[in-house]
């Protein structure tokens, strides 16, 4: 999957790829009368030997437990509870710098999205450290 949120990084530099294009991509694939958990998950794109790349700034990773240059990314998957099936269905860059917002605000939004989207879990899930 790692790979899948590089490639979601370097469109969205480039503008060709946005947090919407994934819901019109995954859509169809969401039974929304299915019962659900929401996992809301952030993850670190590490861009350790790049000199200078746009929205690259110093964060903690919790895979090399240091602090590593990278490109956050949060994202919010659908996890069917019959099938075990899970399906990225947002996401944002966390680049506070431009637009001034924390991760939890971020979550906030994608929830209130997945909502009007028609989506309604049983739960919602993340780590601890978002509560």
């Amino acid at each position: 999957m790692s790979h899948f949120w590089n490639f979601i990084c370097l469109c969205e530099t480039r503008g060709c790829f946005r947090p919407k294009d994934l819901w019109r991509l995954v859509q169809p694939s969401v039974d929304k009368k299915s019962p659900c958990v929401l996992i809301a998950d952030d993850t670190l794109i590490a861009k350790t030997r790049s000199k200078k790349i746009e929205m690259v700034h110093y964060q903690y990773s919790g895979n090399e437990h240091d602090v590593i240059a990278g490109i956050g990314l949060v994202n919010l998957l659908w996890h069917n509870l019959t099938t075990v099936e899970s399906i990225p269905i947002d996401y944002r860059i966390y680049d506070k710098d431009s637009d001034g917002k924390t991760k939890n605000t971020h979550f906030s939004e994608m929830l209130a999205l997945a909502k009007k989207r028609g989506i309604i879990p049983e739960a919602v899930v993340m780590d601890a450290w978002y509560s």
